[in-house]
């Protein structure tokens, strides 16, 4: 906060204006402060009652080379007519003049200064040039003030009766929560003007909300997650091995922009990530299994290890962003009182999760992905079906390098649907293609089987177990386990 007062009297040597609260940092130009008062000076504003003065301001302390120092700032106007108040305004008791009684001073004025000097005979005049040298300090503070907000885009041409768009941060709290005002800062480019207004502040609680349901699955699939279930590196599947490379990438890109303060870069890495990689992608693809596969299922274990690291990760990496809300998910997984999500480091990641190969193989296979989605989306958008599980589409791959990535992957799995066929060819004119990926058609066909009860997949094998006739048998062995480990616990 800023503040102003002025020190000395403005009929003595000097007017003193000293400015304190200015930061550091600052370019601050004596010249265009004078140059204010010469506007001033010259009628602008006031009509002629500066016309009288021809002061200037000097910079006393608080400024070195151009730029304020930190320290409170002191400027100067000195008094040219100071010959002739000498004895007036003396401080030595010798130099009293108890020839002059000041009995009837003129009403709301309190120059008795300048009625001393003139003796009363230009009582005007003298209030006049008393009360322009307080304005000139006035002035020169406000063009000193000008240089301050003109870095942050407010420039004052006149008075200024209100700044408009302004978004105050207890506002912000108050309506969305101090967690919002965090995001806002750490997305942020500081290296240009920042901008916060409704719609701003709007977007940040939709990234909040992303990242927040993240953690919100996360948690609630390692509620049922054992140490005793977790998976090796090397005997995961390709896709948990593909993610865990993902997590490889991300590491270097969040500590980078932790080490560089390119907070902006690391804050919209991590969201890109939990809202593109995890909900779109990978949470997509393995809620089946997380849900529906049996205990000891290797493809649920496995998920389930890739959350936990997933977890660890995303919590250290995002609390110094959101830190009540890291502690928060930290806590509710891990409660004690002797626990923080600030006590730790962030975790090592090891280098063999690092597979370029690997990356680019998925980044190919989620290109074929897309093209299935989008032929998916027409059909349940015109009513044909309710749930991409209604589908078995028939995928057509001409490009050699996407078919060679494609080899050894569940198409189904990756697409979400009962059932799905690759074929060699361009496919027929027909069929549904996108103008980025090329070599890829997708022709609609309804999957044919009955609709697991459990599972929703429409499956050929439902009610091949006589215990669970409305079940497929992956499904009827998942219950089988889930009821044997009820029996035991009890």
């Amino acid at each position: 906060m800023l503040r102003y007062f002025t020190a000395g009297e403005s009929h003595g040597p000097c007017l003193t204006m000293i400015i304190d609260g200015v930061p550091a940092g600052f370019p601050i130009d004596v010249g265009k402060i004078n140059h204010d008062l010469w506007r001033r000076q010259q009628g602008y504003g006031r009509g002629g009652r500066m016309l009288i003065e021809k002061d200037e301001a000097q910079v006393r302390s608080g400024i070195r080379w151009g730029e304020t120092i930190g320290a409170p700032v002191a400027l100067g106007i000195e008094n040219r007519d100071w010959k002739n108040w000498t004895k007036k305004m003396s401080a030595l008791p010798e130099d009293r003049d108890d020839k002059i009684a000041v009995t009837k001073p003129r009403p709301g004025h309190a120059d008795l200064n300048g009625v001393l000097k003139y003796d009363r005979a230009d009582i005007r005049d003298i209030l006049e040039r008393a009360s322009a040298r307080e304005t000139v300090a006035r002035t020169a503070v406000g063009a000193f003030a000008k240089q301050l907000l003109a870095p942050f885009g407010i420039h004052i041409m006149g008075y200024l009766r209100s700044l408009g768009n302004v978004v105050a941060p207890q506002d912000v709290i108050r309506q969305s929560g101090a967690e919002i005002l965090r995001l806002w800062a750490m997305s942020s480019d500081y290296a240009e003007d920042l901008r916060i207004g409704p719609d701003i502040i709007k977007a940040n609680v939709e990234s909040y909300r992303k990242l927040r349901n993240t953690l919100r699955f996360l948690l609630g699939n390692l509620a049922h997650y054992r140490p005793s279930l977790a998976v090796p590196y090397a005997g995961m599947p390709e896709l948990e091995r593909y993610m865990l490379t993902r997590l490889a990438e991300l590491d270097l890109t969040v500590r980078a922009g932790y080490h560089d303060y390119d907070f902006k870069r690391a804050f919209h890495a991590l969201l890109n990530f939990c809202v593109n990689d995890l909900s779109a992608f990978y949470f997509d693809i393995r809620k089946d299994a997380l849900y529906c596969d049996p205990y000891d299922s290797l493809t649920r274990r496995a998920a389930l290890t890739v959350l936990d690291l997933v977890f660890e990760a995303l919590t250290a990496w995002l609390a110094p962003m959101l830190c009540f809300t890291m502690d928060e998910a930290w806590l509710n997984r891990f409660p004690g009182d002797q626990g923080s999500v600030h006590l730790r480091q962030f975790p090592a990641v090891p280098p063999n999760w690092r597979n370029e190969a690997l990356a680019e193989k998925w980044r190919k296979v989620r290109q074929v992905r897309r093209v299935v989605t989008g032929a998916l989306e027409i059909e349940r958008k015109e009513g044909h079906i309710g749930s991409s599980l209604e589908a078995a589409p028939k995928v057509y791959v001409a490009d050699k390098d996407l078919r060679a990535a494609l080899s050894g992957v569940d198409l189904a799995e990756i697409a979400i649907t009962s059932g799905a066929r690759l074929l060699l060819g361009d496919g027929p004119d027909d069929a549904f293609r996108l103008d980025d990926v090329k070599g890829v058609a997708v022709v609609f066909e309804r999957a044919t089987g009955t609709k697991c009860a459990r599972s929703w997949k429409i499956l050929e094998d439902v009610g091949a177990d006589p215990e669970f006739p409305e079940l497929s048998l992956r499904d009827a062995e998942a219950v089988r386990q889930f009821d044997a480990r009820r029996v035991a616990a009890e």
